[in-house]
């Protein structure tokens, strides 16, 4: 053990003493000059349509934001114009379910009122199709 101890000291002495020679080492930097040059770059189309999708995204997800924060918070049906449009069939729909369910909703109720109607609908007909499902496979059976 001991001679193969003073083999391996010896050996890395003798690499650690050595310095490295170079033979040619102008040759060498302009070897590594030249492969750095040849490095694939990005494109300035390529980054500049990259930058312009990224840009349009972000306009049309901050209109979409506002717009839903709008139709949430500032919104109310008794603004609409009364041309027989769309939300006057929704209206429509709503108040025919209210008749159906039973209840009755204010049209100046604050959002939270709506969530809990609204929620309460939800549950009875929740209620009303599991009820259906129920009779459904007892018949089929």
């Amino acid at each position: 053990m001991k001679a193969e101890e003073k083999t391996y000291n010896r050996l890395i002495r003798a690499i650690r003493n050595n310095p490295p020679v170079l033979d040619n080492s102008e040759a060498l930097a302009a070897d590594i000059l030249r492969q750095i040059k040849q490095l694939p770059r990005k494109k300035k189309k390529q980054r500049k349509a990259l930058l312009f999708t990224t840009w349009l995204s972000g306009i049309a997800a901050m209109l979409l934001f506002c717009l839903f924060t709008y139709e949430t918070f500032f919104f109310h049906t008794r603004d609409v114009n009364r041309n027989h449009t769309a939300t006057d069939e929704t209206m429509l729909l709503s108040q025919k379910e209210n008749v159906e369910t039973g209840l009755s909703f204010p049209s100046d109720a604050r959002l939270q009122e709506k969530k809990e109607f609204f929620l309460l609908v939800w549950q009875q007909k929740k209620e009303a199709k599991q009820k259906r499902y129920e009779l459904i496979n007892s018949l089929k059976q």
